[in-house]
């Protein structure tokens, strides 16, 4: 017969890789947060959550120069309105945010972008499960970009 240990704890099955520490050994650089383009004027009070699947949405589906800007344009309408925050930007200010960042990304010499990224793995006993917002393979080796759309993040 063996002993009753009482109650034992146990980490959870999945990890966030957002609030993950390093494991020893393993090392990435981070680059400091950048600015680009402008604040985009909000009308409304729309639903942030999904005003941000929206634009992260559209990110993922409009790399620079694959469409001219009225297709563009079409494609950001569908997605602000099929998340039911139509017209609660003006959509030439993101098509210009988005091009910068589509040059921010050009200057790694991309070989290829892939976008919200789902990502898997096995750490130990744990589950790692997430979605990058942007792989880019660069002849130098990964960069992850996390971009963010959420009108009261400020970075200094």
């Amino acid at each position: 017969m063996t002993e009753r240990r009482g109650r034992q704890d146990f980490p959870p099955s999945r990890l966030n890789p957002s609030s993950m520490e390093l494991p020893v050994g393993l090392a990435v650089e981070v680059d400091a947060p950048k600015i680009i383009g402008k604040r985009i004027a909000i009308n409304g009070k729309p639903a942030y959550e999904l005003l941000g699947n929206a634009l992260h949405g559209f990110i993922a589906v409009d790399y620079f120069g694959k469409h001219d800007r009225l297709s563009r344009i079409d494609m950001l309408d569908d997605l602000l309105k099929s998340n039911g925050v139509a017209d609660s930007l003006n959509p030439e200010d993101v098509l210009e945010n988005c091009d910068g960042l589509y040059h921010f990304i050009d200057g790694f010499n991309p070989l290829h972008v892939f976008t919200e990224w789902q990502m898997q793995m096995k750490v130990g006993s744990q589950t790692m499960v997430g979605t990058a917002d942007m792989l880019v393979d660069t002849p130098s080796g990964w960069v992850v970009i996390d971009h963010k759309s959420f009108p009261s993040v400020h970075i200094q």
